[in-house]
């Protein structure tokens, strides 16, 4: 899947693009403004129409403007990034990561995928992807 674009009402965009074979990542934008990105597993996209995406976009935009800063953060070392990764709200994770202690990224994605990726140690091709 090449990224294709979404427009939505209100200055509302998505860019949504394949990840890998089992993943898909949608770019976020309000008003042409990096919202940031969520991912998801490729079965559940697939049976997303455009009112859902719309209401996935909508709750991702309310969740990154509403977000406090989680007591409940997690940290770890992976090659030479170190990531604090919380659980943002019910099935999402997100994860910041850093280098040399400056903050160089940030994304999200639902708990099955993040919880894949730390288990088959995949996690830091998913961070070297997010941060290019």
């Amino acid at each position: 899947m090449d990224k294709r674009v979404k427009k939505f009402k209100d200055g509302l965009q998505i860019s949504y693009y394949e990840f890998s074979k089992d993943i898909v990542c949608v770019e976020v934008y309000q008003h042409g403004k990096n919202m940031g990105q969520f991912c998801s597993d490729v079965s559940y996209f697939e049976e997303w129409d455009e009112t859902d995406l719309l209401q996935l976009t909508e709750t991702h935009i309310k969740q990154v403007k509403n977000a406090k800063t989680p007591d409940n953060k997690n940290r770890k070392k992976i090659d030479q990034y170190e990531i604090e990764y919380y659980n943002h709200f019910d099935d999402m994770f997100c994860v910041n990561v850093y280098k040399d202690d400056t903050q160089i990224g940030a994304f999200c994605s639902d708990r099955y995928s993040f919880e894949e990726w730390m288990e088959e140690g995949a996690l830091l091709s998913v961070i070297e992807s997010q941060i290019q």
